[in-house]
This record gives C-alpha cells, sequence and structure tokens, in this order.
C-alpha cells in the first residue's frame, strides 16, 4: 500500500498544512519566553496559575500528537523502505513530504521543549510568588495582632481616662456643693453677728445711759451727804 494512497498522509499533509500556518506556535504564541516574562511581571499569582495550567494542557495536547506524529512517520518510512526494497523507485514528492514533516515534527518537539521549560519556569514563578504571599500574609497577620494589641491598650487608657474624668467630675460636684453649703453658713453666721453687735451696741448704749444716770444720783447723794455732814457739824456746835 503506498504512502499517498494511505489516510495517514492525509492526516500528516493536513499537520503539515496546520504546521505551516502557524499551528501550536500560533495558539501558543502569548506564552513565549519573552512575552511571558514580561507579562510576569504585571500580573498576579492567580494570572499565573491559569497560565500554567493552560500551558500544561498544551503540553500534554501536543505531546500526545507528537507520539501520533512520529508513529505515523515511522510507519510512513517502513512503507517507504518496502516500496523502494520492491519498485526501487523513488518518490521524489514523498521523500519531500517527509523531510517537511520530519521538519515541521523537529519543529514542534522545539516549541514542545521550550514550553515545557516555561511552564517549569511559570511553576518556580507561581512557587516563588506563592511564598512571597504567605510571607506577606503572615508579616501582615503580626502587624494586625500589633494594631489589636496597640487598639486594645488606647481603649483601655481612654477608659481609665473616662473614670478619671467621671471621679473628678463627681469630686467638683462634691465641692461645689460644700462650697455652696459653706456659704449659706457663713451668710448666717454673718447676719447673726450683725444682730449680735446690734444688741451689743444697743446694750453698751443703754450701761452708758445708765451709768451717766448712776453718775449723776451719785452725785446727787455727795451733796446730799456734804449737806447732812454740815448740818451735823452745826448741831454740835
Amino acid at each position: 500500500m503506498e504512502v499517498a494512497d494511505s489516510p495517514q498522509r492525509g492526516e500528516l499533509l493536513q499537520f503539515n498544512t496546520w504546521s505551516a500556518s502557524g499551528g501550536l506556535a500560533t495558539r501558543m504564541s502569548h506564552v513565549t519566553p519573552m512575552a511571558t516574562t514580561s507579562s510576569l511581571t504585571s500580573t498576579a499569582s492567580f494570572g499565573s496559575k491559569r497560565s500554567s495550567a493552560r500551558c500544561e494542557a498544551e503540553l500534554i495536547h501536543a505531546r500526545g500528537r507528537i507520539s501520533q506524529l512520529e508513529l505515523e512517520l515511522e510507519m510512513t518510512k517502513t512503507r517507504r523502505a518496502v516500496k523502494r526494497a520492491r519498485t526501487d523507485h523513488s518518490d521524489e514528492e514523498e521523500g519531500e513530504m517527509l523531510v517537511t514533516q520530519s521538519s515541521a515534527t523537529s519543529q514542534e518537539l522545539q516549541r514542545l521543549h521550550a514550553l515545557d521549560e516555561e511552564r517549569q519556569g511559570l511553576a518556580e514563578q507561581l512557587a516563588e510568588s506563592q511564598e512571597k504571599l504567605r510571607e506577606r500574609e503572615r508579616e501582615e497577620g503580626e502587624e494586625m495582632a500589633r494594631l489589636r494589641a496597640l487598639l486594645a491598650d488606647l481603649e483601655r487608657k481612654e477608659r481609665e481616662r473616662t473614670s478619671s474624668m467621671e471621679e473628678l467630675h463627681a469630686e467638683v460636684c462634691s465641692l461645689s456643693n460644700e462650697n455652696r453649703l459653706l456659704c449659706r453658713q457663713l451668710e448666717v453666721a454673718r447676719r447673726e453677728m450683725e444682730v449680735v453687735r446690734t444688741s451689743l451696741e444697743e446694750q453698751v448704749r443703754a450701761e452708758a445711759t445708765a451709768a451717766g444716770d448712776l453718775r449723776e444720783r451719785m452725785t446727787g447723794l455727795a451733796g446730799v451727804r456734804e449737806k447732812w455732814e454740815a448740818e451735823q457739824e452745826r448741831v454740835k456746835v
């Protein structure tokens, strides 16, 4: 059976056409080393995970396709060798096709190798990003714990300050009440002292009047006594 008539040849021609139009390289052009390296500097770890998963899926698909192509190429080479042994006739078109297929397969293998290396690089960068993310989360957790402790300390101090202010306010109110009471007591005492002073002044005036009267009476009595003594002296004589 000739290779030109085999269904594998049609598939190989289709694969060559697919490879010539860009094929896997076109589908995976967005994950070339340069593009991937550039994109990794501006994407988050979630984008890296999706890119890595997509690369792995393409790699698995491409490996399966390469294995199939290698098998078909070996079958084609075997049929070609059998045909050459039987007819000793070379088919230049078939040879060019095999060369094209071999070249395309080599190119695909190179692309797959580059893709595999790229996937490994993405996996390493993803692991590094995850490690950095865990370290950052740990640092943020420590910072949050420190801030919570600081906030709790501030709240405790605020409660203590509020309690002190309440106690001071209560003490001020108490002192104010005592001050008002003392002021009232002082006013009462002042009025009482005014009453006592007025009473003492009246008493002093009354006693002064009484003393004047007493002096007048004593003066009158002294005159009476003098008259009585003079009268006694006159009687004796």
